[in-house]
């Protein structure tokens, strides 16, 4: 009499069986990823890449003021982490910072471009700025190209 063990359909489905629950407890041996804000919570720190211009970010006479670092400021003190705020020279330094992961977030009214695109993901707007050109009276209107 022939086991039925060795039959080849019963054959793979406990080969197929056997490498999936092997596959399972080699992936559970490795810890899962965490998430960013449990990582930003472990560390207790908040790191923000941001410009030195006084509608973001500048020390003031009562220490930083600017509206990136009040919002920057409060996102830590909610998730109760330590803000950590590291100063670009300029837009690329501070693309270039977060792609490398020393800043946990860019904050400096950035506009969502296709650089920046590469390097994060961008949020919802929070405020929209007009732009605007002042000139003095009298004067031919300056030439304004689209960018």
């Amino acid at each position: 009499m022939r086991n039925p063990w060795l039959k080849p359909a019963a054959y793979r489905r406990r080969l197929s069986l056997a490498l999936l629950a092997g596959m399972l407890l080699l992936n559970s041996c490795t810890p899962p990823p965490l998430s960013v804000l449990r990582g930003i919570r472990q560390r207790g720190q908040l790191t923000i890449v941001t410009l030195n211009r006084p509608t973001t970010y500048y020390l003031g006479a009562h220490g930083p003021e600017g509206y990136e670092y009040r919002l920057a400021s409060a996102f830590a003190a909610k998730l109760g982490v330590q803000l950590v705020i590291l100063q670009a020279r300029n837009a690329t330094v501070m693309r270039e910072t977060l792609a490398e992961g020393s800043a946990d977030l860019a904050a400096a009214q950035i506009t969502s471009s296709n650089a920046w695109k590469r390097v994060a993901l961008a949020t919802v707007p929070y405020q929209k700025i007009p732009q605007l050109v002042v000139q003095r009276r009298g004067k031919p209107r300056p030439a304004i190209s689209q960018v």
